[in-house]
């Protein structure tokens, strides 16, 4: 019941279709149209139901549908009352803490006031739906309760004449067809600017170079470089107190079969442009311990035309010689970038000896 979903327990005669069946049949057998339809949807754990009719009796635009546990009740079945052609709404359930299935109340509450799936829908007029939490002690409240309703929506009536409508058609309401219209032409209008907002960034602003005329050369690289401290493979002899299928002897991939500190060696570049040096740096190796790839970026505003490039870079201990070694020359067209990605160096083919 209220411990569970509104839907988790489904009861002989409290199907969704059947509730809504009784909802409307309950509205329409009231006649009175001087006075506003008042739909209540009652706990029968709060209150005797048979005490309720006998009280009611004599209120003949008033009806009322009870059920176990006030958790039962589905937010549609409020609106579905009000589309239906209540005026209002009142529900009436245990005082907060006491309900007779733990937690009924408190969760319909939650629904009411949207903090917990499902909630009512945005088009519902909140101002003709009415909550008392009362216990059975409580039933001589309820005539006054329901007649203070009936007050405030003849007061609501008289400053919106007449009942708003809900979500259908009407002037003013939430499905009023000039206000379609209107959110219609703000979606449309809002959808096209950001389209033509696409088309222009797409091409716009273009790609903003230090000096009008001017080109650019971006010098990357990303790589692995050599290990500070020797590797070398397990051996069957180290890895046999080792279950057999984590032995790291028994992978296909040399890397892992090898065993030594993970940290990596920096690389040290020189670039020269046109024989004139425009870079000496050191770039480390990221990862905390130092043994993710190297990566470096650097971008160099130049004159357009013909340039020659040198690249020397290093990944070893030894300070008094270069380990990779590139030479070409490049043309860079005005206002152009010239991407030089020298990753391809560090292969076995381009090493020197």
């Amino acid at each position: 019941m209220g411990s569970c979903d509104f839907n988790a327990i489904k009861l002989d005669g409290l199907t969704d279709i059947q509730i809504k069946e009784k909802i409307a049949r309950l509205l329409s057998e009231i006649s009175d149209d001087k006075m506003p339809k008042i739909l209540g949807l009652i706990c029968g754990q709060s209150i005797n139901t048979g005490k309720i009719e006998d009280e009611l009796k004599d209120i003949p635009n008033v009806k009322t549908a009870s059920f176990p546990c006030i958790g039962m009740i589905h937010p549609s079945f409020v609106e579905y009352g009000l589309d239906s052609g209540a005026d209002g709404v009142f529900i009436w359930g245990c005082v907060n803490g006491d309900c007779h299935y733990r937690e009924g109340n408190t969760w319909l509450q939650s629904r009411l006031d949207g903090k917990r799936p499902p909630i009512l829908r945005k088009g519902v007029d909140v101002r003709r739906i009415r909550e008392y939490w009362f216990s059975s002690i409580h039933k001589d409240k309820l005539r006054e309760e329901i007649n203070l309703s009936e007050r405030e929506l003849i007061a609501y009536e008289d400053k919106n004449p007449p009942f708003p409508p809900l979500a259908k058609g009407g002037e003013g309401g939430f499905g009023d067809k000039k206000s379609i219209f209107k959110r219609g032409v703000v979606i449309s209008s809002i959808i096209i600017l950001s389209m033509f907002s696409i088309l222009f960034l797409s091409d716009m602003p273009k790609y903003p170079f230090f000096n009008k005329g001017m080109s650019l050369i971006k010098f990357t690289f990303k790589y692995s470089g050599k290990h500070r401290t020797e590797q070398r493979e397990l051996t069957e002899r180290e890895t046999k107190d080792i279950l057999m299928h984590m032995r790291r002897t028994n992978s296909p991939f040399s890397k892992i079969r090898m065993i030594g500190k993970r940290e990596r060696l920096p690389i040290y570049v020189e670039l020269e442009l046109d024989n004139r040096n425009i870079l000496s740096k050191t770039y480390y190796p990221a990862g905390l311990r130092k043994d993710i790839p190297t990566f470096a970026y650097e971008e160099f505003p130049v004159p357009p035309g013909v340039h020659h490039i040198k690249v020397k870079m290093r990944d070893s201990k030894d300070t008094n010689q270069f380990d990779y070694f590139i030479e070409k020359e490049i043309e860079v067209m005005p206002e152009k970038t010239f991407v030089m990605d020298v990753s391809p160096i560090f292969s076995e083919e381009q090493k020197i000896e």
